[in-house]
């Protein structure tokens, strides 16, 4: 058997400014390689610079309160979930101190 070959890729920066331009997107979600990993904040930051400042753009994956900060200088915003969690596991519930301790550092 032959395995088939995924063409190159082309670099997040340009197919979110490729979505803004042909999608009009409400906002661009920049993921990491999994769920609850972190983007590369370099990519973020890519991303962030290739879209116009109207249009937002959200980390979707990896929020923690210990890079929220960070990323919140780069990123217009977050979705949160696993790291809020019981354990930060995704189907337990959310554990208010963990909540807690992730505004406070969101909030800087």
């Amino acid at each position: 058997m032959s395995q088939r070959s995924r063409g190159p890729t082309s670099p997040p920066a340009q197919i979110a400014r490729s979505t803004v331009t042909s999608s009009l997107p409400d906002g661009i979600l920049v993921s990491g390689p999994m769920a609850g990993a972190s983007p590369d904040p370099e990519t973020l930051r890519e991303v962030r610079e290739a879209v116009p400042d109207e249009v937002p753009v959200l980390l979707n994956t990896g929020a923690r309160a210990e890079t929220i900060s960070e990323m919140l200088t780069i990123a217009d915003g977050c979705i949160v979930g696993s790291s809020l969690k019981v354990d930060g596991h995704t189907w337990n519930p959310v554990d208010a101190d963990r909540a807690r301790r992730f505004v406070d550092a969101a909030k800087g």
